[in-house]
C-alpha cells in the first residue's frame, strides 16, 4: 500500500528518526532554529539550521513559538477537515454478479458512497470501500464503537446489495477527526471542501506567505500548504517545493550554482 513509500524512505534517510516525540516549542534564533520536544518522560532540545514542519496546521497555535505574526495569523487561518471511511473485507465480489465492475454507488446514507475495487476482478474476494463521509457527516460515525460501523455500513449496504451484510468477514474503520496527533484530515481556505480551490480571500492573503520559510529557518509543508489538500500529490508537491527553495537558499549563500 502506500505505507511502502514511508519505508522506502526511511531506509534512505542516515540519520536516527525519533518517533513518538511531540514538539513542545519552536524558536527561531539567528543562526537557526530551536526545537524541543517530549521524548520517553523527558523534555528535549536540538538546535537545528532548518526545519520541515507537517504538524498539522490547526495544532500551531497551540505551541509555543516566535513565528512572524502575520505567519502564525496564515497557520490559523487554515481550517481542518475531516473525514471517515469504512472497508469491508466480503468473501466473495456479490457486486460482479450485478455487472459492477469498479466504480461508486452514491447513497442518501449516512455511509454517502460505497466504492468497489477496480482490481482483482473475478477472484474470490474483495475490499469495498462501504463509506466515505466528510467534514459534519463524520460526527455520525464518531461517536460509534469500531463494531458499531461496521454494523451500520452492512445494515446501509443491504439496501442497495441483497448480499451485502452476509458476506462481510472484516472491517476497519477511520475516524480521522479522532486519531491523537492529526483531529482531522486535510485543510481548507473557506467552507467548502479542501479539494474546491475556488476563489478565497484568506488564500490569497497568506497562501504565499506560507509557503516561504519563516524567518528564512522555518518551512511549513504538507498537503496542508498546497492546493491539493488531502491528497499525497500535495503532501509531496509541497516537499519538494520546500526542498528546491531550500536548496537555493544555501547556494545563494555559498554562492554555489546550480549544475543540471
Amino acid at each position: 500500500g502506500n505505507d511502502m513509500i514511508i519505508k522506502a524512505f526511511v531506509r534512505e534517510i542516515r540519520s536516527p528518526i525519533v518517533l513518538k516525540a511531540p514538539v513542545q516549542s519552536i524558536e527561531l534564533t539567528n543562526a537557526g532554529v530551536n526545537i524541543v520536544y517530549q521524548h520517553q518522560g523527558e523534555r528535549k532540545k536540538i538546535a537545528v539550521d532548518y526545519v520541515f514542519n507537517s504538524i498539522p496546521t490547526h495544532f500551531m497555535p497551540a505551541i509555543p513559538n516566535n513565528l512572524p505574526q502575520d505567519y502564525r495569523d496564515g497557520l490559523a487561518a487554515l481550517r481542518p477537515g475531516n473525514f471517515f471511511k469504512i472497508g469491508l473485507q466480503m468473501k466473495e465480489r456479490f457486486w460482479e454478479k450485478e455487472g459492477i465492475y469498479g466504480g461508486i454507488t452514491q447513497t442518501n446514507q449516512p455511509i454517502n458512497q460505497i466504492w468497489y475495487p477496480s482490481h482483482g476482478i473475478h477472484s474470490k474476494k474483495g475490499v469495498v470501500l462501504s463509506a466515505y463521509a466528510f467534514y459534519t457527516e463524520c460526527e455520525f460515525f464518531e461517536k460509534m464503537t469500531p463494531d458499531e460501523r461496521i454494523l451500520f455500513a452492512g445494515q446501509c449496504g443491504d439496501k442497495v446489495h441483497a448480499e451485502y451484510s452476509t458476506s462481510i468477514e472484516a472491517g476497519v474503520s477511520v475516524p480521522w477527526g479522532r486519531i491523537n496527533h492529526m483531529m482531522g484530515c486535510g485543510t481548507a481556505w473557506s467552507a467548502g471542501m479542501p479539494w474546491e480551490v475556488g476563489s478565497s480571500a484568506l488564500r490569497d492573503q497568506y497562501y504565499e506567505l506560507l509557503q516561504q520559510p519563516a524567518g528564512g529557518r522555518h518551512f511549513m509543508i504538507g498537503d496542508q500548504i498546497s492546493y491539493h489538500s488531502s491528497w499525497q500529490e500535495g503532501a509531496l508537491g509541497s516537499a519538494e517545493f520546500a526542498l528546491l527553495e531550500l536548496d537555493r537558499r544555501v547556494r545563494a549563500e555559498s554562492g554555489e550554482s546550480r549544475k543540471g
